[in-house]
């Protein structure tokens, strides 16, 4: 009898790659900083914010997190954090 095996069963047993080391390094807080942009949300948030931006430093793991309520306004928080940790 023939094995008949469903689309669930068969990604289950799939296995993932390992994930490689990144190459990146960083010696001092602030000299990398990664960057991520959620959204459109499907609703808003309590203050009508429908994105979320994110800027994570790579030698802390510090995170900052801002939310928008439009795209458009992404590069004035990067403005804005930029000159923020200029400052500090």
């Amino acid at each position: 009898m023939p094995q008949v095996q469903c689309l669930d069963c068969l990604v289950n047993k799939s296995h993932k790659l390992p994930y490689f080391r990144s190459t990146l390094s960083s010696s001092q807080a602030l000299e990398l900083i990664y960057s991520d942009v959620w959204g459109s949300a499907p609703s808003s948030s309590i203050n009508g914010h429908f994105y979320c931006v994110i800027f994570t430093d790579h030698f802390s793991k510090y995170v900052w997190l801002y939310l928008v309520k439009h795209k458009f306004d992404v590069s004035h928080i990067f403005q804005y954090s930029n000159y923020l940790l200029k400052i500090n």
